[in-house]
């Protein structure tokens, strides 16, 4: 498998509307990547650059050693030995699941026994060998997008770009079908490239998340760090929840602040102010420290979301496995923040 090299590139649609704007990023070979960010930021018109669908208006985009857009460079989509599966499936209505799934074949010229052979693993592939026979009308949701996933695999593409192909499926579905995908990825090795606005779906699915806003790549890393060590304000607020608190933290060199210094800081030190991010989960209701007044509680099944209130205005948000009545007063102890 070839790794991807996209290079300072940008597109623009009309004079003032740059859609992506200088965005540079190495995926290596078979990486599971996800674009993540906001609907309107980029992402898929950086996906349809990659699959060859729009040209850049500037910037290189690289497969391996290949040049598939660049100035005065460009390799057609169907050169370009990429597979897409769309949001809406795009399965050929009057063929079969197996028709589907073998038309890239036909395309290729590819018949008899190899053809049969390639469609058979494929469609084994995503589970849906039993299935063969039967019309897309004939399938859930949920099986459209294996057979749209088969289709991508057949071909045998160095890379597989995904556009929010979760996005119509219900929430159980999506539970069901990013299994699929994990599977998918290992089975086949392939270098996956998969757009979503959706920061379950990414952290979940991919060894690498990509953050874009307003065109822009923000922040890209495996989605540990990036959960935990967000740039800024705004990767921070699309990752995760958590607050980001307007603290006097001192001159600390590190940007991982321990509870003490931002208890102390919540106490009103004086000092310049800084941007402190504190997840939920570092917050401990009813374990001492500060004192904090409950503002919400949500029952989560299996805990309850409380959103707390200090009395400088600070707001917080924990996880508790007991309810406390909105109004009610908790201590908290806080474990750790981190500075943007």
């Amino acid at each position: 498998m070839a790794g991807v090299s996209i290079e300072n590139v940008t597109k623009r649609f009309g004079a003032d509307q740059p859609a992506v704007t200088g965005f540079s990023l190495s995926i290596e070979p078979g990486a599971f990547l996800a674009l993540l960010g906001p609907s309107g930021c980029g992402k898929t018109t950086l996906l349809r650059m990659l699959a060859g669908f729009e040209t850049p208006d500037e910037g290189v985009i690289r497969l391996g050693d290949r040049v598939l857009a660049g100035p005065g460079q460009f390799v057609p989509p169907e050169a370009r030995n990429m597979a897409m599966v769309f949001q809406s499936y795009a399965l050929w209505p009057h063929m079969s699941v197996a028709g589907n799934v073998g038309y890239p074949l036909k395309v290729r010229g590819i018949a008899g026994a190899a053809y049969r052979d390639r469609v058979g693993r494929a469609l084994d592939a995503v589970k849906m060998t039993d299935f063969a026979s039967r019309n897309p009308a004939e399938l859930s949701g949920g099986q459209r997008q294996r057979v749209a996933l088969a289709r991508c695999l057949v071909a045998s593409p160095e890379v597989i770009l995904l556009d929010e192909p979760l996005a119509n499926l219900d929430r159980h579905l999506r539970a069901s079908m990013e299994e699929t995908f994990r599977e998918f990825h290992q089975r086949t090795g392939a270098t996956m490239i998969y757009v979503t606005h959706d920061q379950s779906e990414a952290m979940a699915l991919a060894d690498t998340v990509a953050v874009m806003s307003a065109g822009r790549l923000l922040q890209a890393g495996a989605p540990h760090e990036i959960y935990r060590r967000p740039d800024n304000r705004a990767v921070a607020a699309l990752i995760g929840a958590g607050d980001v608190l307007s603290l006097p933290v001192g001159d600390v060199a590190s940007r991982e602040l321990d509870g003490a210094a931002i208890a102390a800081a919540l106490g009103g030190r004086e000092g310049p102010l800084a941007d402190v991010l504190v997840r939920p989960e570092d917050v401990l209701p009813d374990a001492g420290g500060a004192e904090f007044a409950v503002e919400d509680c949500v029952f989560k099944g299996e805990r309850y979301a409380l959103v707390l209130r200090h009395g400088t205005g600070a707001r917080l948000q924990a996880f508790s496995p007991e309810r406390h009545a909105p109004g009610a007063t908790v201590r908290c102890s806080i474990l750790r923040g981190w500075r943007l």
